[in-house]
């Protein structure tokens, strides 16, 4: 029987009752695989059901995430591990922080877990034993970023947090000085490791530049405040290309600062005219991607700057971007789903009615969807 001592379903995708593009303005319709079904009891929530930032991650043909805890159980969270070949559940553990804070963190031979009362848990994969554990004075609620046997995590307070990732000890921890009480904005950017050093937005709309091992900060920069944001958080996914790094900032900031010495977070290029608020961003072969919360979504040439595709207007609030080999995925707050191709033509929608806010897994040429409902909605593309 799949999935033995769950609340989980698989339905077919046909019975979403979405209204698809191709019903709209011709376009194909999206090749459907299946839903995963983990509460039935809060799917009867939408859409009024919490939104899920941390989603779920793919390792070694694990599934691994957080869903409801069976009824009578003294804590509301389980992490699931789950061969969703099979439908089997691998192993599952309490999570008795709260839930998941940011998405899982694959490690070497485990899996670290952030949880919203400020533990930070590494696991095996196979087994889900634990293997190390520490407590931060706040949670993270940025992803984490793991290079050269050090896990980098960053706490709601904004402050750094250099772990060896072998038995969690903190190694470093670089305190940016920020205000403690601001409001939080979810998805943003990661540090971002390249070669000796590490690359960091603050919400105040400057970059950080540090050393990888030492923690020593070598320059700190605001490339420009633009006009009219409130919030200057960087967004997604910042990317190194070329002695370039790209980003996107909440504020509607496209942009690249300079990574040569001595030139360090000087602004080389911006997106014109762009007015939204940015809401995510990732990269491909050269190519940085970007999407707002006002329904547009752009893709720039990382070295210039140049527009290869802008004004191209989905409607709704977008929360993701996703670059594939050979299509941008993209989802929407109110559950909405596309697909373009890399020149920025449709090529399929789809609307699952509920609020997506994680990125996709993908494999191979499947992309898996998970909702705040805990539902996973899975797509050939």
């Amino acid at each position: 029987m799949l999935f033995k001592n769950t609340l989980i379903a698989t339905l077919l995708l046909s019975s979403f009752g979405c209204v698809t593009h191709d019903q709209r303005k011709g376009e194909r319709r999206p090749f459907r695989l299946g839903m995963t079904k983990f509460d039935s009891s809060l799917d009867y929530q939408k859409p009024l059901a919490p939104g899920d930032y941390s989603g779920w991650v793919e390792r070694s043909g694990l599934f691994i995430g957080s869903t409801r805890a069976h009824p009578g159980s003294d804590h509301l969270q389980d992490l699931l591990a789950l061969n969703f070949k099979n439908g089997t559940e691998l192993w599952r553990k309490p999570l008795t922080g709260l839930d998941l804070s940011v998405p899982v963190h694959p490690l070497h031979n485990g899996i670290v877990v952030a949880q919203l009362d400020g533990s930070i848990s590494k696991l095996d994969l196979q087994t889900g034993q634990l293997l190390w554990q520490i407590s931060l004075p706040t949670f993270i609620n940025v992803r984490m970023t793991s290079e050269s046997g050090q896990l980098f995590v960053v706490t709601a307070s904004q402050v750094l947090y250099a772990l060896n990732s072998h038995d969690g000890k903190i190694e470093w921890v670089y305190d940016p000085d920020m205000p403690k009480n601001e409001i939080r904005i979810h998805n943003t950017a990661a540090p971002l490791v390249s070669g000796s050093h590490l690359y960091w937005g603050l919400s105040s709309g400057e970059i950080v530049g540090l050393e990888l091992q030492s923690g020593q900060k070598k320059w700190r920069q605001n490339p420009k405040i633009a006009g009219g944001g409130r919030f200057h958080n960087y967004m997604g996914s910042m990317l190194v290309y070329k002695e370039h790094l790209v980003f996107c900032r909440y504020d509607g900031l496209i942009g690249a600062v300079s990574l040569e010495n001595k030139r360090e977070g000087e602004l080389l290029w911006q997106v014109e005219g762009n007015t939204g608020n940015c809401a995510d961003s990732d990269s491909r072969s050269g190519r940085f991607y970007a999407v707002t919360t006002s329904g547009d979504a752009l893709a720039v040439n990382a070295e210039t700057g140049n527009a290869l595709w802008t004004g191209v207007k989905l409607g709704t609030g977008l929360s993701t971007v996703t670059a594939a080999e050979d299509s941008i995925l993209i989802t929407g707050t109110e559950g909405h789903i596309y697909a373009l191709n890399t020149s920025g033509a449709l090529e399929w929608y789809d609307n699952v009615d509920a609020r997506l806010l994680s990125r996709p897994i993908l494999l191979g040429k499947t992309a898996h969807f998970a909702s705040g409902l805990k539902n996973i909605y899975s797509y050939q593309f």
